[in-house]
């Protein structure tokens, strides 16, 4: 028996581990080629578990899931019939824990059909607050069932728990992960790239972004700006901006469009800067993560858990304008010692707080307490 475990954790260990399900939303796809951020994280939670014997994947079916994995494929389907067929698969497992990801009206329909099975709501994002005091009431009830609620930020755990007083003990924090092993930062492999990385929608300050680049660079013809990533249907209009303000730079203003997760690393990995300007308060900031991970300077709007992720080491604008934007940018292209300062900053701070292995250790913890 491990001296440093908990009591509940000792307890646990004495007995048979019953199997944990995790349930993906119903709108994801659970492999390489189209994987949202909720996917990776799912995978990475298996694959770098202490409990990945014990640990079922539910969700959409898919030509190609990730391999290596326990993906236990349903029909995609609307709410309710996606949320029926994971319940029928559920049962025929047997579990002591289910893990909802981020979709509450899948969770809300399959937790009515769970007879004393503990549920563990693993929110991506904040859970809409209430609107007032009889909005809170009837909220609060529809939470109650679930057995606890762990966020990746620890904003957004405190919007929760004010949000939600009585539920607050409920709560906890697991932050995202990645591998950091398997993320090389080499200074001298450096291009004089800019990238911006995630969905192209105003929200996210692409347009900022790229107007920013398309002025700052045409006084530095050595270096290229690339926008990796897709508008959302709604936004077509938008995407189709960005690459008019990046057009005064030729072949220098890149737009990429979707790419992978491995592919937008490698971009990472190159560029100098990575540029995270979102508007809205992001509920923690993967991109960001990733770029500190890859070993570029950062530059970000640090609202909501922007800043929880990069701490000190990303140079923050407060206003999203092309102004600002352009200023950070001019400022850590001429000055490279503090361009290296913070590439190397951020690929600690990556790797002391945000590997893989630390993380889902992490998220295990919590699945034993729950389960305890």
């Amino acid at each position: 028996m491990d001296a440093t475990d908990k009591p509940w954790q000792t307890k646990l260990r004495m007995l048979p581990m019953k199997p944990i399900v995790i349930v993906c939303p119903p709108n994801t796809r659970f492999s390489a080629d189209g994987a949202s951020a909720i996917d990776l994280n799912v995978r990475d939670a298996y694959r770098f578990s202490r409990l990945k014997d014990h640990l079922h994947i539910i969700g959409p079916e898919v030509e190609t899931p990730f391999e290596d994995v326990n993906f236990i494929p349903v029909p995609r389907a609307g709410v309710a019939d996606y949320a029926a067929a994971v319940l029928d698969k559920i049962n025929d497992i047997g579990p002591g824990l289910v893990e909802f990801r981020q979709h509450m009206r899948v969770a809300k329909r399959v937790a009515r059909g769970l007879k004393d099975t503990k549920t563990l709501v693993f929110r991506h994002r904040q859970l809409t607050g209430p609107k007032g005091r009889a909005s809170r009431f009837f909220r609060t009830r529809r939470l109650r069932p679930f057995t606890h609620f762990t966020f990746v930020s620890h904003f957004a755990q405190e919007t929760f728990a004010k949000d939600y007083p009585s539920l607050a003990h409920r709560s906890g924090v697991t932050w995202n992960g990645l591998d950091t092993e398997a993320v090389t930062y080499t200074p001298e492999a450096k291009e004089k790239i800019v990238v911006f990385a995630g969905r192209v929608i105003p929200n996210k300050g692409v347009l900022e972004f790229a107007e920013a680049a398309a002025t700052v660079l045409t006084d530095f013809p050595d270096w290229r700006a690339i926008v990796i990533g897709e508008p959302d249907e709604e936004f077509s209009t938008y995407g189709e901006a960005v690459k008019l303000y990046l057009s005064p730079l030729k072949g220098r203003g890149e737009y990429w469009g979707y790419r992978s997760f491995a592919e937008t690393m490698v971009a990472s990995e190159k560029a100098e800067i990575v540029v995270v300007p979102s508007i809205l308060e992001e509920t923690f900031g993967r991109t960001a993560m990733e770029a500190m991970a890859g070993g570029a300077a950062l530059i970000s709007s640090g609202r909501g858990g922007l800043k929880e992720v990069s701490g000190d080491h990303a140079l923050y604008v407060d206003a999203i304008t092309p102004q600002t934007i352009g200023e950070a940018l001019r400022m850590l292209i001429k000055k490279s010692n503090r361009r290296l300062k913070l590439q190397r900053e951020g690929r600690k701070r990556a790797e002391d707080l945000f590997d893989i292995r630390k993380t889902v250790s992490a998220v295990d913890d919590v699945r034993e307490k729950v389960m305890g």
